[in-house]
């Protein structure tokens, strides 16, 4: 008898070293289970370490494993329950639908279904909706949890710039940190000097003070960032994100103070109150005057290839640039050369619609991220838009 092609899908929702073991015994299970049934060659295995399971769009092992499953590489796939391969009901079943229809089927080992039978759907949909239920339970509790951290004032943050996060006892609490302490207090200085965010940036680049994250440039958006933070006058507000649901987890603003944690004089304060009201006095008159945030056309559609950041423009000789801050080594590339380049590429897409887009399709499955086909053809479209009306392509 022909074997079947086998692979094995395992994850575990945490890298935490108990969650790894538990990761290794879901490995053992399988080849376990193979030495069992000789009727199965396993040609592959893919493994998700850290990965929640309530959407399958950031596990790459999986994506990949299904776009191999759509290159026919293998017959079919073995995970042990429903809850290792999704929480979120509909994607089970459209990605359960979707390898059948191209001869791939899965068999959930300690839920005992089999895709290959008749009932295997029906029982695959009744603990799939088990499975997303359980998702919800939990996303429920976490977020039960963070609203009882707030309320009775907990910090949930891991850190801030400016602040040392010291437990004393079973308490975090925040430690003024000094040096951090120094240098904010002169971003607030120069920027009511009038100072912008770039010049800010600038003179601390040249005073050799390297960024929160340790970068020898600061980038205008930590600048404004620090300037809005409230901690700096002794005031702790959390809640100012929310997740849109607990299948997609998107991060959302929360723009409701209401629905804010807000704790007066919870800490000690690094700059005086009515330097900080200034500030936001100041910050709120460019923004009426168009002034805040200058962004050019090009901002944030130019990306650097080495660290994922985006380009800044910037001055180089007499001439005009678009380089990237972090990566120092990084060639600047001429604000002219660049606009043609857009130019020829603009004309190219629309003169070429479709086999732009059929390209497009292309290269985002061989790079596994076919579920996000459709919203980067739309987003491409959008900034193509865009950079056309602001710069009267």
């Amino acid at each position: 008898m022909k074997k079947l092609k086998a692979v094995f899908y395992a994850r575990v929702s945490t890298d935490h070293s108990d969650q790894l073991h538990s990761l290794k015994a879901q490995q053992d299970y399988f080849y376990q289970y193979l030495d069992n049934h000789p009727e199965f060659e396993l040609v592959n295995s893919y493994v998700d370490e850290g990965i929640t399971g309530t959407s399958i769009k950031k596990r790459k092992s999986f994506q990949k494993m299904i776009n191999d499953a759509l290159h026919h590489h293998f017959d079919i796939i073995l995970t042990k329950e429903v809850t290792r391969f999704a929480r979120n009901t509909l994607d089970t079943l459209q990605m359960v639908r979707l390898l059948k229809e191209n001869n791939v089927n899965v068999l959930f080992l300690t839920d005992m279904i089999d895709t290959r039978t008749h009932e295997g759907e029906l029982r695959l949909s009744l603990m799939a909706i088990i499975a997303q239920e359980e998702g919800r339970k939990i996303s429920q509790r976490v977020n039960w949890g963070f609203q009882r951290a707030f309320e009775n004032e907990k910090l949930v943050i891991t850190n801030v710039y400016g602040y040392d996060i010291v437990k004393v006892g079973h308490v975090r609490k925040l430690e003024v940190n000094e040096q951090q302490a120094y240098v904010i207090q002169h971003i607030f200085k120069w920027y009511l000097q009038g100072l912008g965010y770039g010049k800010i940036s600038k003179r601390l680049y040249e005073w050799n003070i390297p960024s929160p994250s340790g970068n020898a440039h600061w980038d205008t958006s930590v600048i404004a960032k620090i300037l809005a933070n409230e901690k700096y006058i002794g005031r702790l507000v959390q809640g100012k994100q929310k997740t849109n649901n607990y299948l997609e987890k998107k991060i959302l603003r929360n723009i409701s103070r209401n629905d804010m944690y807000i704790t007066n004089n919870h800490h000690e304060a690094i700059v005086d109150k009515e330097i900080f009201y200034a500030v936001q006095q100041l910050r709120q008159s460019k923004v009426k005057n168009g002034e805040r945030n200058r962004r050019y056309p090009l901002s944030g559609k130019v990306i650097c290839a080495m660290c994922g950041k985006s380009y800044a423009r910037m001055k180089y000789g007499n001439s005009i640039g678009w380089g990237c801050r972090k990566c120092e080594n990084t060639n600047i590339i001429n604000e002219t050369v660049l606009i043609e380049l857009l130019r020829s590429f603009i004309s190219t897409v629309f003169i070429n619609k479709e086999k732009v887009k059929k390209e497009l399709v292309d290269a985002l499955m061989n790079s596994y991220d076919f579920m996000n086909c459709e919203n980067q053809i739309n987003q491409l479209h959008k900034d193509i838009g865009y950079i056309r009306r602001r710069m009267k392509l």
